[in-house]
């Protein structure tokens, strides 16, 4: 039996089911990264072990040290990075750039280990909008030409299989499950097809109101998560059924956080917004705003699957910085403090009643 929820069903759902919102979160804007002779930042990832941090422009890609945000190489590519993509085991980086159909350096790899970028490439798409690594990272998964899916060899860049026929036209989301044995795809008019790996139906398909901006697996792999960017967010159990909905007024960049409890997405719109819900009820639990356009999100998660460090992509050369304010040294101590600032003034520095 094939799952589908309507367009107009969902939008009357959604009508009747109000968001509960909570206050601001406790990060907040620290800083930006420094780079040069970039432009326009539009992706960001984080690899598995938290050591770099990835950024795409329009004809570099950068890779800095996480913790210090400092440069650690500059890849020089030709056209505008579109999405790029840590492999679990990190090793790799994936980089997906604009281009045409018959563009054979679309999908390019870079290697972290020698620090260079490989001969490894492919074709994809004209605008590879998600790209999504096998948990073996023996695959990587790119939208083609076709309206579907390649699954690429790694060790040769060769097809392995193609996901055609679900989608009408270009895929914009994928995902796959933990185990490898099922695969996530959504287009740019809505729809989302669960596919088994080996490119069969699993006759599971869900109609949004608009493209799909992120699809997922959560980390058990008993529910999926969509977000469309229009702002219509979803979450449907594996077996297809719907569980919660609600409309922002944008969407993009969503994610479950690793323990499923969350789920973290950017609501675009006028003041574009970081939430964070909690994935049972889609009530918000943390509101994080933002004062510049943003197009994609990257994140450090504290103990609870809440975001403590987040990494935003913007229309500028920069990547803004969102986390937790740090105190300065001495403040709090005992101790005379003539300016009030709460740092005794035998610890403070700044020349405004210094004993």
């Amino acid at each position: 039996m094939k799952v589908a929820i309507g367009t107009a069903l969902a939008l009357a759902l959604l009508l009747v089911l109000p968001v509960a919102h909570a206050g601001s979160s406790e990060i907040s804007f620290i800083g930006v990264t420094s780079t040069y002779e970039v432009d326009g930042s539009h992706a960001v990832a984080i690899d598995g072990d938290s050591v770099y941090l990835a950024s795409g422009y329009q004809d570099h890609v950068i890779i800095m040290d996480l913790e210090s945000q400092s440069v650690v190489a500059t890849i020089d590519v030709d056209r505008t990075v579109e999405t790029l993509e840590f492999s679990h085991q990190g090793q790799f980086l994936a980089i997906a750039l604009s281009g045409s159909q018959i563009d054979s350096d679309t999908i390019q790899i870079y290697d972290l280990h020698t620090m260079s970028l490989t001969e490894k490439q492919s074709t994809a798409n004209a605008f590879p909008k998600s790209i999504a690594w096998s948990p073996d990272d023996n695959l990587l998964a790119v939208p083609n030409p076709n309206n579907g899916v390649d699954l690429l060899r790694i060790s040769d860049m060769e097809i392995e299989r193609s996901l055609t026929g679900g989608h009408n036209t270009d895929v914009s989301c994928i995902d796959f499950t933990s185990n490898g044995g099922h695969i996530l795809t959504g287009d740019n008019s809505g729809r989302i097809v669960m596919w088994n790996a080996d490119g069969s139906s699993t006759n599971k398909q869900w109609e949004m109101n608009s493209e799909v901006a992120s699809c997922s697996f959560d980390p058990t792999d008993t529910r999926v998560a969509s977000l469309t960017v229009g702002g219509q967010l979803n979450t449907m159990s594996f077996a297809g059924g719907a569980l919660q909905n609600a409309i922002f007024e944008g969407g993009s960049s969503m994610s479950w956080s690793s323990n499923g409890a969350y789920i973290h997405f950017i609501e675009q719109g006028t003041s574009p917004v970081i939430h964070s819900l909690d994935a049972s009820t889609f009530n918000v639990v943390e509101s994080t705003f933002m004062a510049h356009d943003s197009t994609d999100l990257s994140y450090q998660e504290n103990q609870i699957g809440l975001i403590e460090k987040a990494f935003v992509s913007t229309d500028t050369q920069h990547l803004a910085i969102y986390g937790h304010h740090g105190l300065p040294y001495g403040h709090g101590e005992a101790g005379a403090d003539l300016d009030g600032d709460q740092i005794p003034d035998t610890l403070d520095d700044d020349d405004d009643g210094d004993a």
